[in-house]
């Protein structure tokens, strides 16, 4: 492969370019240019020299601004799952004080209130109010210090007939909500509480309450909030809270005509057991929009890197670092795994917009979030790594970015529990496949379907060493779960391929499709022979896959310049002259470089 002085083709196929980003991104480049537009103006930056607590104080009034840009409501933000995506994913990269209270406020405040609250009624609508142009920020708290303990959650409302109130109580310190961002005096907040609800000392399951915390000025009475120490990425103004005979308003529960008290009677249509899936269905636009913040991170990284690489110029090589066949390498698994992430989570979302009552919406969500947000730590590891002291400054932001996407992927807790609660429920339903999957897939990825289906016989047979060397049934879910998201991931690309009508689109994104499968398939090729699904050794395998990413080499720089990240200004890593930079700290020195 080889460059020209400023890393480009000579001549740049507008077209094909044109139509990979409508595969990464889909068709709305007006509203994606206005959200980034609406971000951009918020000028937000890497802040260096101020306090965690200075930093995590930005949120809020970022948050008003970016509601007013895009059009005063962020109901309609909320409603919107493209809209949404778009504006975490400029977030993530532009805004990086703004990310953290976005997929709280829009998904699991604004969006708990809609799903799950009751229309018109009035003290739900004056929460709604106070969210809708960011004068109170949107917080969920549903983990507790013991964990999020589903339906044995230990916070409980229980029902007072004699003042017709819900009384929040916390039994005990694993019962204390844990790590909501409601620390800080001064803004309001309005949370959404999940507790165990009782009436007439009947356990009604874990439902959801709507409340408004804080004030500008006090906080609800009976609430104890004890603002938790530091994190070391991310800040945010976390708390521990305990509630002690802590009275809210009937109209707190957010029942909707689903679970409601008729007088003093519960009623309720769901099973008590099901009623903690019903409350935490709102749940899957949080973990999407997190996933898609951090896969952004990762393309701009990229960006970053790719930029980097053909203008610096290693010691003893006259060739800039961007031709090293190690960092080619490098490049493209980045590149391929990008692009396969990033078409994934475009077509989840494009189905939660078209069918946005979808009852497994939450199912596939939870299912994808960890895979894409490994996918972009792993990126990201790369991108750091390869720019070195550079990629380590903060106006390069790939720090920041590594740290947007840690706590992406703890932002529920320990990513291995979701897997592990995606594969259980996957193994309970029909073969997921995407809409518009071709009825013939490349041989690789029909090699990953069969490695699927394989392991998923295992499993049902009880057997769980057919996954391989694994000491029992939770790691040989983890390798079901893995399986079915690499036949996804590479499936993606497939979609997207015969969804475009540029030749050279197709090719590339057919080509990043089988690289992808391969390289699983390389991986996992003494399990596949042993079970009769390839032919030949592992030096054949390896000779395809090479061959996919040879051809994909020569086409690095159209496949990143797709990616469309925005300049970064004072970034060695964004523009033409990555020196840029430095030489701006000599200036008003009188020293001329």
């Amino acid at each position: 492969m080889t460059l020209s002085d400023n890393g480009q083709q000579t001549t740049t196929p507008t077209a094909t370019t044109a139509a990979l980003r409508r595969a990464l991104h889909g068709p709305h480049d007006q509203q994606r240019a206005r959200v980034r537009q609406a971000v951009a103006a918020l000028g937000d930056a890497p802040r260096p020299g101020m306090t965690y607590v200075e930093q995590a104080a930005l949120a809020p009034a970022l948050l008003r601004q970016v509601i007013a840009g895009l059009g005063g409501s962020a109901q309609a933000i909320a409603a919107d799952p493209v809209l949404r995506g778009q504006l975490c994913e400029e977030a993530a990269v532009c805004a990086p004080h703004l990310l953290p209270v976005l997929t709280g406020h829009f998904s699991l405040a604004i969006g708990a209130v809609i799903a799950l609250g009751t229309p018109g009624d009035t003290y739900q609508q004056s929460c709604l109010q106070a969210l809708d142009g960011g004068d109170a920020v949107g917080v969920l708290m549903l983990t507790e210090l013991g964990g999020t303990n589903g339906n044995d959650q230990r916070t409980t409302a229980t029902w007072d007939p004699a003042t017709r109130e819900w009384v929040l109580s916390t039994p005990d310190l694993p019962g204390a909500k844990f790590m909501p961002n409601i620390a800080a005096g001064g803004v309001p907040k309005i949370v959404i509480v999940t507790a165990r609800a009782f009436v007439d000392s009947r356990d009604e399951g874990v439902l959801p309450f709507l409340v408004r915390l804080r004030t500008t000025d006090t906080v609800l009475p009976g609430t104890t909030i004890a603002a938790l120490p530091e994190k070391t990425f991310t800040p945010m103004d976390h708390a521990l809270t305990w509630f002690t005979d802590c009275r809210i308003p009937a109209s707190a529960l957010l029942g909707g005509d689903w679970a409601r008290l008729d007088g003093d009677r519960f009623m309720c249509e769901v099973a008590v057991p099901q009623r903690w899936h019903r409350v935490t269905g709102p749940l899957g636009d949080g973990r999407l929009d997190l996933a898609v913040a951090s896969l952004a991170c990762a393309r701009a990284g990229i960006a970053g890197l790719w930029n980097f690489a053909v203008q610096r110029r290693r010691p003893g090589h006259h060739a800039p670092m961007a031709e090293l066949d190690a960092v080619v390498h490098n490049l493209l698994d980045a590149v391929i795994s990008v692009y396969a992430g990033s078409v994934l989570a475009r077509l989840l979302r494009e189905q939660r917009a078209h069918t946005p009552g979808d009852p497994d919406h939450l199912l596939r969500a939870t299912a994808t979030k960890p895979a894409l947000t490994l996918i972009a730590r792993d990126v990201l590891d790369v991108c750091r790594l390869r720019t070195a002291a550079h990629g380590s400054l903060l106006p390069s932001r790939l720090g920041t970015w590594a740290d947007t996407v840690f706590a992406a992927l703890i932002a529920e807790g320990e990513t291995q529990v979701m897997q592990l609660t995606a594969g259980r429920a996957l193994r309970d339903r029909a073969p997921w496949h995407l809409p518009g999957t071709p009825a013939t897939v490349a041989w690789p990825v029909g090699l990953l379907a069969e490695r699927e289906r394989i392991l998923r016989d295992e499993l049902d047979k009880g057997n769980p060493t057919g996954a391989g060397p694994v000491l029992g049934p939770d790691a040989a879910t983890l390798v079901w779960w893995a399986a079915v998201l690499d036949r996804l991931l590479a499936t993606a690309l497939l979609v997207a391929a015969a969804a475009t009508n540029d030749p050279r689109a197709q090719d590339l994104l057919t080509e990043m499709s089988c690289a992808y499968a391969w390289a699983r398939v390389r991986t996992d090729a003494s399990w596949l022979l042993d079970h009769d699904q390839v032919f030949g050794s592992d030096a054949r395998i390896t000779a395809i896959m090479l061959g996919h990413y040879e051809r994909l080499a020569d086409a690095l720089p159209l496949l990143v310049a797709a990616l469309d990240v925005p300049d970064l200004p004072g970034s060695p890593l964004s523009g033409p002259d990555y020196t840029a930079p430095y030489r701006d700290l000599f200036a008003g020195t009188g020293f001329r470089s």
